[in-house]
């Protein structure tokens, strides 16, 4: 079995959750289904790779 170095809790789950929806919804609509207060707390769950942001810049037609 894989040795997994980092304890997986509900926390990590979240984060790992808005990452993934962030690259589906825009973000006030991600803020909703986490029912924050304020962007800034919805940005602070993502974990944008580089990829992601590469993906979303080769979709803008410049």
């Amino acid at each position: 079995m894989a040795a997994i170095p980092k304890t997986i809790t509900s926390h990590v789950g979240l984060h790992t959750f808005a990452t993934h929806l962030a690259s589906k919804v825009p973000i006030h609509i991600l803020k909703a289904i986490l029912q924050h207060s304020k962007i800034e707390t919805t940005m602070g769950y993502l974990h944008l790779s580089n990829k992601l942001v590469n993906d979303a810049l080769d979709g803008v037609d410049w």
